[in-house]
């Protein structure tokens, strides 16, 4: 029997925010996206700006 899952992972970084749409099926990871975009709205790996950090997120 197969036991499928979807997961992502968001990884918001001072300088970039990474992205990645995995698929596991029976243990085996599968990607099937993956994103990266520059970081804004973060500093030394503070929020400073919340709203420029949701666009940076959207992009």
């Amino acid at each position: 029997m197969n036991n499928k899952k979807i997961i992502t992972i968001l990884e918001i970084g001072t300088y970039k925010i990474i992205c990645i749409i995995a698929e596991i099926i029976d243990n085996l990871i599968n990607i099937k996206s993956f994103g990266e975009s520059k970081s804004n709205g973060i500093e030394n790996g503070n929020i400073i700006n919340l709203e420029l950090l949701f666009i940076s997120i959207k992009m």
